[in-house]
C-alpha cells in the first residue's frame, strides 16, 4: 500500500483519535505494507511475562534514582521514524525506555513476537526499529513455530445449525474452561472434547538484533532454542545508566512452564471464538444466563 493510501485510509478510520488499543494497525513504509493486528494471542504472553518478571526482580537491587530512570511500556504506538521508514507507525510488543541525563525518556529496547506471521516479517520489524530510529540500540524477536498449522476443527458451512451440540461443545462460551483442555505433550497438541484447537508448538527461538557500525541492523550472537536451552540470556549492552545489571539470565524451564500454561489458555480462546462465530452465523441467539 502506497503512503498515500496509507494517509487517507488511516484519516477515514480517524486512526489515532480514538484510545481503543485493538485492532492494531502498523505500517512500514520500507515495504509499503500495512498489517492488522487484533489481541495478542496467550502465547504471546508467555514470554513477555517472564522477561518482565525477571527485569522488575533485577531492578530490585538498585538505588531508587537508579529505578527510576528505566521504565517498561506495552503496545504503545510509535510513529517517530525517518529514512524510508519516516511514513510508519508501529507498536512494539513490549519495550524499555531509559531516561538520560535530563530525564528524557528514550526508547532503547524492543521485544517483538510472532506466532503466525513469518520470520521475514520479524526481521522487518527489527530493520524498523533499528534502522528507522536512532534511539533503540537492541531488538529481542521471539518466533512461535505450531504444527501443524492451525485450522478451525468444525466447518462453520455446515448448514444444520446445530453442529456444536453434535460435538458436545457448549454454546455458552463461559462453559468452556481452562480445567478441560487437555494437553497430549507438555507443548501441545491442545484438545477439548476431542477436537484439536493448537498443535504442536514445535519450536520457540530468540534472536537478538542491534545497530551495525555500518548502521544496518544485524544479528548480535547466536539464535537460542527455547525449548531446549536450559537458560534464557537476554544482554543490555550499553543500553542501561551505570550502576545498571548489563543482562538477565532466565531459567528456561519457568518459561516453559508459563508456555504449557498459555497453550492450554489458547486452545479455549479458539473455541470460544469458534462458539461465537458459529451461533452468529446460524443467528443461533444464544445469550448468556444470570
Amino acid at each position: 500500500m502506497p503512503a498515500a493510501d496509507w494517509f487517507k485510509l488511516s484519516s477515514e478510520l480517524e486512526w489515532g483519535e480514538s484510545d481503543e488499543t485493538y485492532p492494531r494497525l502498523s505500517y512500514n513504509s520500507s515495504t509499503s505494507e500495512l498489517f492488522v493486528q487484533c489481541m495478542p494471542t496467550p502465547l504471546h504472553q508467555s514470554i513477555s511475562n517472564v522477561i518482565n518478571e525477571e527485569f522488575i526482580a533485577a531492578k530490585g537491587s538498585l538505588s531508587r534514582d537508579l529505578r527510576s530512570r528505566t521504565r517498561l511500556s506495552w503496545g504503545v504506538e510509535q510513529n517517530n521514524f525517518r529514512g524510508r521508514w519516516y511514513d510508519s507507525n508501529k507498536q512494539p510488543d513490549m519495550a524499555i525506555e531509559v531516561c538520560d541525563a535530563n530525564g528524557t525518556p528514550k526508547m532503547k529496547w524492543v521485544l517483538e513476537t510472532r506466532f503466525s506471521e513469518t520470520y521475514e516479517r520479524l526481521v522487518d520489524d527489527a530493520r524498523l526499529w533499528l534502522e528507522g530510529t536512532s534511539e533503540v540500540a537492541m531488538v529481542v524477536l521471539v518466533k512461535y513455530n505450531e504444527t501443524p498449522r492451525y485450522r478451525c476443527p468444525v466447518d462453520l458451512s455446515d448448514d444444520s445449525g446445530n453442529k456444536l451440540e453434535e460435538l458436545g461443545v457448549p454454546s455458552d462460551r463461559g462453559d468452556i474452561v481452562y480445567e478441560d483442555v487437555c494437553l497430549e505433550e507438555p507443548f501441545g497438541p491442545a484438545t477439548y472434547r476431542g477436537l484439536t484447537w493448537v498443535g504442536q508448538i514445535t519450536e520457540v527461538f530468540l534472536e537478538i538484533w542491534a545497530r551495525g557500525e555500518d548502521g544496518k541492523a544485524v544479528q548480535h550472537g547466536t539464535r537460542q532454542d527455547l525449548l531446549r536451552t536450559a537458560q534464557m540470556h537476554i544482554p543490555f549492552d550499553n543500553i542501561f545508566p551505570h550502576g545498571y545489571f548489563t543482562a538477565i539470565t532466565i531459567d528456561s524451564e519457568i518459561f516453559r512452564s508459563e508456555l504449557s500454561v498459555e497453550i492450554k489458555k489458547m486452545a479455549g480462546f479458539r473455541c470460544r471464538e469458534l462458539v461465537r462465530n458459529y451461533n452468529k452465523k446460524w443467528g443461533l441467539g444464544w445469550e448468556p444466563s444470570d
